[in-house]
Parts: structure tokens; C-alpha cells; sequence
């Protein structure tokens, strides 16, 4: 049976609530998982890992036209089939989706030995979800010291990850629900798990709805510009300018469109100040205020970093020249040739490569709602000093975690 017109693109059937708010966080984060925006919906099975291993097929039967393809996604642990692979599973319910007229739209995801495995990297968001903060040792330490969930000979991942997340969240008085799992699916980086059943997870996904324009050395500055900072290949980035500019202590700059005006004077005093002290910034330069103190840094000494959210221009500004000349300024493209026009998404990339290769970031202003907003959310807490200044109506980046500066 094929799906009508109208038919929603994904439908997935988890185990347990958990799963399910873990799921649904991770399919609206498209642009991470390296796909288009899809519409789908997320389905508990009754008879929880066992009924998704043995009765998904019938669960799943009147919904083949209603849906262009279905996922089953279960603990390998309780389903009822240990003594088989996880692989050998997963086949199997695929066979059974297949003939239930499926057919090659549909797939399975066996978790070994549980969901709770997908949780566990070295992210920083781990530490802050569970509650753990900046205490020492780091969780993963703590958990080979005091527990034998996770061997010390193990790296990656522990052997028992649920036990593991449980001794945890008792040593932090913190308590499990499904809201935890739903927060670390929000933030957690979708590049560093290294789980393979995580790894069927995305390559399935982008089979079915991949984006051309994903780009997994620039998801990974997005996701995690602290750590990644120091491993932006340069040879994927087209530059203009002195190259030898980039190993500089960068600040980096950014300003919603509409900003109150106590705050752009403060922006532009800030620029004053900077100038002085020599201070190199970096930024993309598109916002009105940011466009001012761009000018305010190139009649400067100091270097500046401008990074596009397209390509390299054929022509030279003329107020880049003579910093071109003078080997002070630096042009940066994570894009192509062909991307010759700046959109949402080319400058939301290319803001999160100036925030890789910040050693702090400085925000003047993020209007609610905005997607400077959204911005300054992902990137708070990634281990940078994120900077913003003290007045009534910067509070909702305080309340982000951002200092006044």
C-alpha cells in the first residue's frame, strides 16, 4: 500500500515514555541529524521492547498509507531475544514490516543493552543535565571510581549505561523522568555518540530525508564550539587576507537587528575600548550595530576577522582594501562557490564558526524570540565566556548564564 498525498513523512514506535520525549526532541533538531524538516509523529507500543520486537508489523498495519515510513526503535535488553544480535533482530523486523507492506520504507533500531545508552558522551551538556555541574571528577570518572558500571579499560560508553545514569542521579539528588531525557536529547551533540544503533539511527534518517547542504565538519563547530575550535579543517574554508590572523585570542561580536539605544552606545564604547587595547575581533558583521563597530575596528590597527555566510566575494569592498593590505584583516567562507547568497541558515552556520573560533563571545543584545536568541541558547555553557552587558534588557541572556561584562 502506498501513502497518500497527504501523508506524513516518519512515524516511530518506541518502548516507553522516556524514548518517546527523547525521540521527539531528536527529530526536530533537523539541521543536526543532517535532514530536512519532517513531519512525524511518535507512538508508544503497549506491550512496551517485546510487543515492538514481535507485534510492530500489526501495530503498524493501518498507518502504511498515512505514512510514508515507519522506525522501530526498542531495548535489546527485555525484548525477549538476548541470546540474538542485535542486528539479527532488527532484520527480522524489518522482514516482518516489509510484508506487511512497508516494504523498503520502513526500518529497526535495537538498542544494546538499552535507550539510556544514546545518552552518554563527553559533551558538556551530560555534566549539566544530570545535575553534576563543574564537580570533580568529571561523571564518567566518578563512575569508574565508585561503581562497576563502567570498567576503567571501557572508554566510550559504560557497559551498563542505565545502572550508570541511575548512580548518578543519586550521587547529585537528582531524579530521573522523562524530562531528562528530553533535555539531553535537546542539547547533547548528535556527532560524538558512538553507539551503533545511534549511528543506523541518523544514517537511516538522512537516506529518507538527507540534506544537501549538510555539512558534518561545520554541524560539529555548531554543536560544540569549544571542542571543536581547535580542529576546524581550514582547508574546507575558503579565505581571503592573512590566514596567520586566525591563531589570534578572537572576541567575538553579535547584535539582533533592533537594539535599544543605551545598548548600541554601549556597543560602540565597547568598540572604542577594544580598539585601544588592541583587542581582536571577530563576527559576521550583518546587524546594523555590528556593521558600526566593524567600521569602528578597520579604521583600527587591530585585527579583524569578518566570517560570510556565503562565499568569498569576487569584488573587494572598498573599506576592506587597505586592512586587506595591510595584512590585518581576514575573510572567512565555510560555503562554496556556489552559495552565492546569505539565507537564515547559511548565516545561522556561520555564526556558530565564529563562535568556534572565539576565545570569547560578546553579545550586545538578543531581541526575545529572535534568532540571535535562539543562537545565544545553544551556545551558552559550551565552555567559553559568553559576555553580555549588565542593563534590564540583556536579562533573558543573563538568565541564559551569559556575564555581564
Amino acid at each position: 500500500m502506498s501513502p497518500v498525498p497527504t501523508a506524513k513523512d516518519l512515524i516511530v514506535v518506541v518502548a516507553d515514555l522516556d524514548a518517546e520525549v527523547a525521540i521527539k526532541a531528536l527529530l526536530k533538531r533537523h539541521e543536526a541529524l543532517g535532514i530536512q524538516r519532517i513531519s512525524f509523529d511518535v507512538r508508544r507500543h503497549v506491550q512496551r521492547d517485546p510487543g515492538c520486537r514481535t507485534a510492530a508489523h500489526s501495530f503498524l498495519l493501518p498507518e502504511r498509507a498515512r505514512y510514508k515510513h515507519a522506525l522501530v526503535v526498542f531495548d535489546w535488553e527485555g525484548a525477549g531475544a538476548e541470546e540474538k544480535d542485535p542486528e539479527e533482530i532488527e532484520i527480522a523486523v524489518e522482514a516482518t514490516l516489509a510484508k506487511s507492506g512497508w516494504d523498503k520504507r520502513c526500518a529497526a533500531i535495537v538498542i544494546k543493552p538499552e535507550f539510556e545508552m544514546w545518552l552518554w558522551s563527553d559533551s558538556p551538556h551530560v555534566h549539566t543535565a544530570l545535575g553534576w555541574g563543574n564537580r570533580q571528577p568529571a561523571v564518567q570518572d566518578w563512575i569508574k571510581a565508585n561503581t562497576a558500571f563502567w570498567p576503567v579499560n571501557t572508554k566510550d560508553k559504560p557497559d551498563r549505561p542505565k545502572e550508570a545514569l541511575e548512580a548518578v542521579l543519586r550521587a547529585a539528588r537528582k531524579s530521573a523522568s522523562p524530562s531528562l531525557f528530553e533535555s539531553l536529547a535537546e542539547r547533547v551533540s548528535v556527532t560524538r555518540c558512538t553507539d551503533r544503533a545511534f549511528g543506523k539511527f541518523k544514517a537511516v534518517l538522512r537516506r529518507w530525508f538527507g540534506n544537501a547542504d549538510y555539512d558534518e565538519a561545520v554541524l560539529r563547530i555548531r554543536e560544540e564550539p569549544a571542542h571543536y575550535a581547535a580542529n576546524i579543517e581550514l582547508d574546507r574554508m575558503q579565505h581571503m587576507g592573512n590566514i596567520g590572523l586566525l591563531k589570534s585570542a578572537w572576541a567575538a561580536f553579535f547584535c539582533s537587528v533592533r537594539c535599544p539605544g543605551n545598548l548600541i552606545l554601549k556597543a560602540y564604547d565597547l568598540a572604542q575600548k577594544w580598539r585601544a587595547e588592541g583587542q581582536p575581533v571577530i563576527g559576521g558583521f550583518h546587524s546594523p550595530v555590528e556593521k558600526e563597530v566593524l567600521k569602528i575596528m578597520l579604521r583600527s590597527t587591530v585585527p579583524v576577522c569578518v566570517v560570510l555566510a556565503r562565499s568569498l566575494p569576487k569584488r573587494i569592498s572598498p573599506e576592506f582594501r587597505r586592512p586587506l593590505d595591510e595584512g590585518r584583516l581576514l575573510l572567512l567562507s565555510p560555503f562554496d562557490a556556489k552559495t552565492k547568497r546569505a539565507t537564515r541558515e547559511t548565516a545561522g552556520r556561520r555564526n556558530h564558526v565564529v563562535a568556534a573560533l572565539a576565545e570569547k563571545i560578546v553579545v550586545a543584545y538578543a531581541a526575545p524570540g529572535s534568532k540571535t536568541e535562539t543562537f545565544c541558547r545553544e551556545i551558552a555553557g559550551v565552555g567559553k565566556p559568553c559576555l553580555t552587558f549588565d542593563d534590564p534588557r540583556t536579562a533573558n541572556l543573563r538568565e541564559l548564564g551569559f556575564r555581564p561584562y
